[in-house]
């Protein structure tokens, strides 16, 4: 599965599951970055997946992401409604609503870059984020993950999955743009061309 697949996949889990990731009970951001329909609404490609984006609200920075998903008979249809915000140097993607279910108090969220015909998202780093909430520099709440052996829980080997951010969204735009090179896999960016309107 390509690195878009596992995103959009990854997203619209977050909502079913407790994945591993690294989420926000704030959107993350300082302002609404304005969407413009001319530079966002058409057809992108990324790997093996073309994706539709549509601006849903220009002022407020709100776009939908569509895409097919499945093979032969079991074709479906799925979305995302995303909310760009900027912070002092950066853009940010927040998730709002996947599938037509709204989240809650929990946004999955990454760093996003954008010119006319290519986007670049970036996920965020859970392991530097954990670490950064156990030295106090940010408060959020770690959910760990016991490791099992033949089923049974053991004491040894515990794993940290997922982090909630619960620091307002200023401190978390501060943190990552002043130690940026920290806090998102830059290594694995998620890139999508557009192709046409």
């Amino acid at each position: 599965m390509n690195r878009i697949k596992i995103t959009l996949a990854i997203i619209s889990m977050l909502f079913l599951t407790n994945c591993s990731t690294v989420v926000s009970v704030h959107p993350v951001g300082l302002e609404v970055y304005p969407t413009n329909p001319s530079e966002w609404d058409g057809t992108w490609l990324g790997d093996d997946i073309t994706i539709k984006i549509k601006v849903i609200d220009e002022s407020q920075g709100i776009v939908k992401l569509s895409w097919i998903e499945g093979e032969g008979k079991n074709l479906r249809l799925e979305s995302m409604i995303f909310k760009i915000m900027k912070g002092k140097k950066w853009m940010y993607a927040n998730v709002l609503e996947t599938d037509g279910k709204a989240n809650k108090d929990k946004y999955y969220w990454g760093k996003i870059s954008k010119d006319k015909r290519e986007i670049i998202f970036w996920h965020p780093s859970l392991e530097n984020f954990i670490k950064a909430a156990e030295t106090h520099k940010i408060e959020a709440i770690i959910h760990r993950k016991a490791a099992s052996t033949n089923g049974k829980e053991t004491d040894e080997g515990i794993m940290s999955d997922s982090i909630t951010l619960v620091d307002k969204p200023g401190k978390i735009v501060k943190l990552v743009e002043d130690g940026g090179s920290n806090y998102f896999e830059w290594e694995k960016p998620v890139v999508l061309i557009k192709l046409f309107k």
